[in-house]
């Protein structure tokens, strides 16, 4: 599936180093073409991601990794975004938690569940992120004042390319899959995602084992 979006996203890249060739209408049309092979390979790449995961085809590469610092260099890279926003970011992270997890798949969960704070907020909404450790766990949570998820919804928000009924309606983009594969990747850590709800907004919850046993 990636090999015919890899050809078109090459060669409508090689029209675009040469705009002068073409009209501005056929320009912004191939914007269009670019900006929409862009949103499909994502979404093949995150269903391939998941199908990996589930199936426990991902091997993770744990390490002595510092939860502290991957949270605040995820909060930096949406920071731009949320101060376009006008959010407030509230930020409580203490000055190192270590525990034992692939830095890299743990960063993709923290980049999915900020950026969604971001996304589903309302504007000049606030962002809590605060983490810590209870007990043998490191815990991470992430409270927005957004539009939250409507009470039918709730069970099913987990779920593979599910997108409740009012971020349908909004018209926000999304592929509904970024806390399936969130999930999926706090499984592997033999670890948990849960979420409450309260009004207005939405808090995501990562529990991690301090020293988790990864093979």
């Amino acid at each position: 599936m990636r090999t015919p979006l890899t050809s078109i996203s090459t060669y409508s890249q090689l029209l675009a180093d040469d705009p002068g060739s073409m009209p501005p209408a056929s320009r912004q049309l191939l914007e269009i073409i670019r900006r929409n092979t862009g949103s499909l390979t994502a979404i093949i790449d995150d269903l391939l991601d998941l199908a990996a995961l589930e199936s426990g085809h991902v091997t993770l590469r744990p390490e002595k990794t510092d939860l502290a610092q991957l949270v605040r260099e995820a909060v930096e890279s949406v920071r731009a975004t949320a101060d376009d926003r006008s959010l407030t970011l509230r930020v409580e992270v203490p000055a190192e938690l270590q525990i034992r997890g692939d830095a890299q798949r743990l960063r993709q969960v923290f980049d999915n569940l900020f950026s969604n704070a971001v996304k589903y907020n309302h504007e000049a909404g606030r962002i809590t992120v605060e983490l810590h450790r209870e007990r043998d766990e490191a815990v991470l949570r992430v409270t927005d004042t957004g539009i939250g998820v409507p009470i039918a919804d709730r069970p099913r928000l987990f779920e593979r390319f599910f997108r409740s009924s009012n971020v349908r309606d909004s018209g926000i983009p999304g592929t509904g899959l970024g806390l399936s594969v969130s999930s999926a990747i706090v499984a592997q850590h033999g670890g948990r995602l849960s979420a409450t709800h309260h009004d207005p907004g939405t808090t995501l919850t990562v529990r991690l084992p301090a020293s988790p046993n990864i093979g």
